[in-house]
């Protein structure tokens, strides 16, 4: 998925912006940065940083993006209160891809917004153990 949106932004935007990446936990940041900084010019974003366009891919976790703007933006929603989803929709300029579980109170909402292409919805798929 993050190879799409990559090459999207780089096919479809007169500039080239980084993906941004929202996190809530630091389980979450190791996961992103352990699979994809294999791959790809990773950045970590702290509250006061502004320099991020020599990276392919931010972080910046949900509590540094308040002020903040970003052409496209991906995040798992399922450990997050409406309050915090609401943040992260009003802060995707172009593109809001939101990764969400089928057991999710809010995924009656996200489906009326996705059949209007206001938002795009990756469901994940438990493991078998789960």
């Amino acid at each position: 998925i993050v190879n799409n949106v990559l090459l999207s932004i780089k096919t479809n935007y007169v500039s080239v912006s980084p993906c941004t990446i929202v996190y809530s936990t630091e389980v979450e940041k190791d996961f992103f940065v352990a699979t994809l900084s294999k791959n790809y010019k990773v950045g970590i974003i702290s509250n006061t940083e502004t320099d991020f366009k020599s990276y392919e891919i931010i972080l910046i976790h949900i509590n540094h993006i308040k002020g903040k703007e970003f052409p496209v933006i991906l995040s798992f929603v399922s450990t997050l209160t409406e309050k915090m989803i609401y943040l992260i929709m009003s802060r995707a300029n172009f593109e809001l891809h939101l990764f969400i579980n089928n057991q999710n109170n809010l995924l009656s909402y996200f489906n009326k917004l996705s059949k209007k292409n206001i938002i795009k919805i990756f469901y994940t798929v438990p493991k078998e153990n789960d």
